[in-house]
């Protein structure tokens, strides 16, 4: 241990660091008994032997400098984006400030290191970045979309989007049941589905008695899509009972225009079905990008 280096006043490039934390966590999965990160560590060519928690902070550091530089991208996005001439539906309209300083401050006050806590758990705040640009939102981010859409409806239950990434049956099971969203005093349940590993899907449960129905929606609404196979054996194997009991319904009016927003096309499906109103059928890229907007300004604090 004596070999340590301990003053350290640098960082490894990220990937030397990941690489080097990839092998010391080989190593102690080897072991019989654990060791903690500052008994562990790498020896590197020319230097000397570094301790895991030094590693493990130098990773850190790397972490929040991606983070700050992805706030800084945002809020110059946020601020370079033209609303006034948006043609977007009046419900949708709110939310985005036209003064462009008032958008940068809040995305630059953002906690990039706090969460929100919502019945899902804590998410990060640094998950919303992926709204910005033309980003794959992630599943902590829609995470984020559905817990707004919980805080401004009434009697909506939410499913945490993570439960596609669990391979038991068992396990999608209990992760679904997180929260309680298909409480009785619930009218609607909001469902983001994952399919394909890269695409995202909505699903609305609505149980009032004038409906009773469920409703899914495919971004893409690709002709001959496999998606509606997959998530059809997906609704059945989990959700069997609901769906003998009400029609099933695919919603096709609105399709997204590029390849990586399927996610605010999801929220917007969501948050159009509760407000009662049609989705743009053919929405732009420019109103995308206003929608991204839209839901990251809406869910930062």
């Amino acid at each position: 241990m004596e070999d340590c280096e301990t003053d350290i006043r640098y960082v490894f490039p990220r990937w030397f660091v990941t690489k080097a934390q990839n092998a010391i966590t080989q190593f102690r999965n080897g072991l019989a008994v654990d060791c903690g990160e500052d008994v562990v560590g790498v020896r590197v060519p020319r230097f000397s032997i570094y301790m895991l928690k030094d590693i493990n902070t130098m990773g850190r550091w790397h972490c929040v400098m991606e983070n700050l530089e992805k706030a800084e991208e945002a809020a110059n996005w946020a601020v370079n984006m033209v609303t006034k001439r948006i043609s977007v539906p009046a419900e949708l309209s709110n939310g985005v400030s036209d003064d462009t300083d008032e958008r940068e401050h809040a995305i630059k006050r953002m906690m990039l290191r706090g969460g929100r806590s919502t019945l899902f758990g804590s998410l990060p705040y640094a998950s919303l970045l992926s709204l910005c640009g033309n980003r794959w939102a992630d599943d902590a981010c829609m995470g984020h979309g559905l817990a707004l859409l919980q805080r401004e409806h009434r009697q909506i239950g939410i499913i945490d989007p993570i439960f596609h990434r669990f391979q038991a049956r068992k396990d999608k099971l209990r992760h679904v049941s997180t929260g309680d969203p298909f409480n009785t005093a619930n009218s609607f349940v909001l469902l983001a589905l994952h399919v394909d590993n890269s695409h995202w899907w909505g699903v609305v449960f609505d149980f009032r008695q004038q409906s009773r129905s469920i409703t899914v929606f495919d971004p893409l609404q690709a002709p001959k899509s496999k998606y509606y196979s997959m998530c059809d054996v997906l609704l059945r194997d989990l959700f069997g009972g609901m769906c003998k009991l009400m029609t099933i319904k695919k919603e096709t009016k609105s399709r997204q225009s590029d390849v990586a927003s399927c996610g605010v096309m999801m929220l917007m499906f969501f948050e159009c079905y509760l407000r009662g109103i049609e989705m743009p059928r053919k929405p732009s890229p420019v109103l995308l990008r206003f929608m991204r907007l839209r839901y990251l300004l809406k869910c930062i604090p």
